[in-house]
């Protein structure tokens, strides 16, 4: 182990006095750890007559400016995590740019059926005029598409947020502030600045970064508490007023629900109708790899928005509807997130790299009408740069002088294992085999084109190595690594007759460079100049002479591991029939999946498959006179399925067509009474609709619509038009459609084609409809 220290330069009047130890750094905030002072080498004589001016409790002033360095903006400007804002901020006369975006993308997010997309795009800029004082500011944009909302695609361009944050040290490890910010919205469909939409937060900050503490921990913590004035609801203001007056029959204005935005709305522009509390807390762990310069820090944040209606917002409440009320729904309504991920410092002074992920908790699935939603989940990605234009705190490490302390470092036994990985049944090497050392954490290894692969090392004693590859059962092996008889020593360190070592007794010693930027070149020195035995060992230090070559001193173990292939091909054995018997005449058959085949049964409706490679395949049988089926099966390596498929004879009129935006049906799905079970009597209808999704694969979403008549009462006919239309879905599911191609959705009496007053009009309002949602462009 080697020690490093800032030192001034040597005195003109007294060279031969060591030089005075600098003052320790201050309780304050980091931004003010830069050292100021320009230091020059020191002789060998005065760095080994210096102790090290690193108090036990005290970071060297190189290691607290890279931490300071290192501090980033959060998304919206103030220095922080990914959204929890930090008690403190970078060096004084520093600035911190960043570009922060995320992005969703989900199906039946706020409704059964839609398809929403969200990408959200932060500008944030921060300074650093005073060693208590922060200025930040963002410009955001918001770009959301949902298929329930009209326009689909809903634009937030340009706004503003600019703050301003004070905080101070309380003790070395403990730092509190508070900040204020505003945040500038523009109005709905036009650019500016809407004043009356406006938002004012207040928020009070404590951090503990447990780095500064006498015994350092890689750890902080971070908690906000944040009052904020939504003002958003005023933006839409004239917007829901110009709705209420085109209604027809408006109900009064505490009942009316109609002119309000819908849910979509208020999730694309973020249009709140409270005020919030918000707690945050933040966790994070620095892991600085000093070698590299390299630092990587995990981050963990969670966040909870309590709703404060100070407007006094009545919401109409509507049993059924989508949207409830903040009264009723209660917490589960309320916005709660948690974030998760990392931020890199890859070795470049100032430039961080983010990537996390927020998750909805509550409010993602429960929404109210004063509320915008929470997004269930968004991927967050962003890049920091920290810029110090007086240079100050970049010069930092260029200041540091090197003092060695030369001190005997035990040799320990150590060894690796090197192996190869061959097939079992053929002995050819496997090339790209994953190797890893169980019990040894993240180690794994892969394996060169010869199947050759060499471990890192590790303390004597059993191996076991589990091995896999992509084509071949996994499977283990074992060695061992033996602990040698006697102490592991360089081979210039080897006992003497008498039992003296031999080695540099009296060599001079050596020093490392005066203009190294890091402590770390001091170890890397010490630790190629000096040797010693294991413990119990006679020790001794050498100095001036070649640095020893840890391989000579490693204990190598060669093992040999072998893998079992996975099993390659399976087989098929497929046999068609009718609902009558057998099937007469040979029909095509087509199997789709991880090879694409088309066959032609013998003239009993058999037909045997060989050599498939596993997977999941689809099976199509077409043939004149029946109606086109599919199946699906799955071929297991090196096994023998076998698929019976049924086929239905097509009817000589046909009752279902495809027109326009619709598959059009003209006979009813017929259920027993008061009841969602299909009559045996609609299987053939059914199996004409089946047909056309069969024939057409660019159908990709048909809704198919449950209708009744009026008798019965609205709630009802409402639940029985829904599970009617599930049922209809279920049946084409278990006949081979897939789950993603339909929904089911029942509007009860809601919809009716002709007036509810006679038995013949009620009965064409009872039915079963298919509208084509979404279809891919042919061609």
């Amino acid at each position: 182990p080697s020690a490093a220290t800032a030192l001034p330069p040597p005195s003109a009047t007294s060279p031969a006095q060591p030089p005075p130890l600098p003052p320790a750094a201050s309780s304050d905030d980091a931004s003010d750890a830069a050292p100021t002072r320009r230091a020059e080498s020191a002789s060998a004589e005065s760095a080994e007559s210096v102790e090290s001016a690193e108090s036990a409790d005290a970071p060297s002033e190189s290691a607290a400016s890279r931490r300071a360095m290192r501090m980033a903006n959060s998304f919206h400007g103030a220095v922080g995590g990914v959204r929890v804002v930090d008690a403190g901020s970078g060096p004084v006369g520093t600035f911190r740019l960043s570009l922060t975006t995320g992005f969703m993308y989900l199906a039946d997010f706020l409704a059964e059926g839609d398809y929403a997309k969200r990408l959200d795009g932060a500008l944030a800029l921060s300074w650093t005029p005073h060693r208590n004082l922060e200025v930040f500011a963002s410009y955001t944009s918001t770009a959301t598409w949902n298929t329930l909302s009209d326009p689909e695609l809903i634009q937030s361009l340009g706004d503003v947020q600019l703050g301003l944050k004070a905080f101070t040290t309380v003790k070395r490890f403990v730092r509190v502030g508070g900040d204020v910010a505003l945040r500038l919205t523009n109005p709905v469909g036009d650019i500016g600045v809407m004043f009356r939409g406006t938002t004012v937060s207040m928020r009070g900050n404590v951090t503990l970064d447990l780095r500064e503490r006498a015994t350092p921990v890689p750890f902080l913590v971070r908690a906000n508490l944040r009052y904020t004035f939504d003002n958003t609801a005023n933006l839409v203001e004239d917007i829901e007023d110009a709705r209420y007056d085109g209604l027809d029959a408006p109900r009064p204005r505490g009942e009316e629900y109609r002119n309000l935005l819908t849910s979509a709305e208020r999730f694309a522009l973020g249009i709140q109708r409270t005020d919030f509390f918000e707690l945050g807390f933040g966790f994070e762990t620095p892991i600085e790899m000093r070698r590299t310069r390299v630092q990587l820090d995990p981050l963990l944040e969670w966040r909870w928005a309590i709703p404060v209606n100070r407007t006094g917002f009545v919401c109409p409440y509507l049993d059924g509807d989508a949207d409830g009320c903040l009264d009723r729904a209660g917490v589960s309504s309320f916005p709660m997130q948690l974030t998760a991920g990392a931020r890199l410092h890859p070795g470049v002074r100032g430039l961080s790299l983010l990537a996390a992920v927020d998750v909805g908790l509550t409010g993602a699935r429960e929404f109210t009408r004063e509320l915008a939603p929470t997004m269930p989940y968004a991927v967050v990605i962003g890049a920091s740069y920290a810029y110090d234009p007086s240079g100050t705190a970049a010069e930092a490490d260029e200041r540091i002088v090197e003092r060695v302390v030369e001190v005997p470092i035990p040799l320990e036994p150590r060894g690796r294992v090197e192996g190869r990985v061959v097939d079992a049944e053929t002995g050819a090497p496997l090339d790209g085999a994953t190797v890893r050392v169980e019990g040894a954490g993240d180690n794994a290894l892969l394996t060169s084109a010869d199947g050759a692969f060499r471990t890192h090392t590790y303390a004597p004693g059993s191996v076991t190595l589990a091995v896999s590859h992509p084509d071949y059962l996994p499977g283990t092996c074992v060695t061992s690594i033996d602990a040698p008889e006697g102490p592991v020593l360089p081979p210039d360190l080897a006992p003497a007759a008498d039992g003296a070592v031999t080695g540099a007794a009296d060599a001079a010693p050596a020093t490392a460079s005066a203009d190294s930027t890091d402590s770390t070149a001091a170890t890397e020195a010490t630790d190629a100049q000096v040797g010693a035995p294991a413990d119990g060992a006679p020790t001794g230090a050498v100095s001036g002479r070649e640095p020893i070559d840890p391989s000579s001193l490693e204990i190598v173990a060669t093992v040999r591991c072998t893998l079992e292939p996975r099993p390659r091909q399976g087989s098929l054995t497929l046999h068609v029939a009718t609902s009558d018997g057998p099937l007469a005449g040979p029909v095509q058959v087509t199997i789709e999946g991880p090879e694409s085949r088309t066959f032609t049964t013998d003239a009993s409706g058999n037909v045997r498959l060989e050599s498939f490679p596993p997977g999941h395949y689809v099976v199509r049988v077409t043939t004149d006179g029946f109606f086109s089926k599919q199946q699906e099966v799955d071929v297991a390596p090196r096994g023998d399925g076998t698929v019976e498929v049924t086929l239905v004879e097509r009817p000589r009129r046909s009752a279902v067509r495809l027109t326009g935006r619709r598959i059009q049906v003209s006979r009813q799905v017929n259920f027993v009474t008061d009841s969602d079970e299909i009559l045996p009597t609609s299987d053939g209808l059914l199996y004409e609709v089946l047909e056309v999704f069969v024939q057409h694969p660019e159908l990709t979403l048909v809704e198919i619509e449950g209708h009744t008549d009026d008798r019965g009462g609205a709630d009802h006919n409402l639940d029985l038009s829904q599970r009617r239309a599930e049922s209809v879905r279920r049946w084409l599911i278990s006949h081979g459609v897939a789950e993603s191609r339909v929904v089911a959705r029942g509007y009860g009496q809601s919809r009716p084609l002709v007036p509810n007053i006679t038995p013949a009009n009620r009965a064409r309002n009872r039915r079963v409809q298919f509208t084509i949602k979404e279809q891919a462009p042919q061609g």
